[in-house]
């Protein structure tokens, strides 16, 4: 398959946009980690500071309180990762699909020139 590729198009055109790609992905990951630790660290002090049961059903509450929070941390983690790289992914899928328009527009002019040569 991979030679098929390479035959179709040549070698710099597999890795067309990875540097886009790359910088995209990196800034996604660290917007998403770091907020997840700054929600997690507000709902558990948030949780804490309510908690007035006793000690034994605030252990209980706390087990099942821990994995809620979690999961909910990291979908509004995942909301805002979303909601400030949107952009960004846009962007670097147009930059790939522009060079690609560019470089598909340079080969079919080439070609017509071709043939207009070759006919007579």
């Amino acid at each position: 398959i991979s030679q098929c590729l390479i035959r179709l198009h040549n070698e710099n055109s597999l890795y067309r946009g990875a540097k886009n790609m790359a910088l995209t992905l990196m800034t996604s990951n660290f917007i998403f980690f770091y907020a997840l630790q700054v929600i997690q660290k507000s709902l558990t002090s948030l949780h804490n500071n309510h908690d007035s049961n006793p000690a034994h059903q605030r252990q209980r509450r706390h087990q099942m309180s821990k994995s809620l929070t979690s999961l909910l941390a990291s979908t509004l983690a995942g909301v805002v990762n979303v909601l400030l790289t949107n952009p960004m992914w846009v962007a670097s899928l147009r930059i790939m699909e522009s060079k690609t328009m560019r470089k598909n527009c340079n080969v079919s002019k080439k070609k017509q020139r071709r043939q207009r040569s070759n006919h007579p």
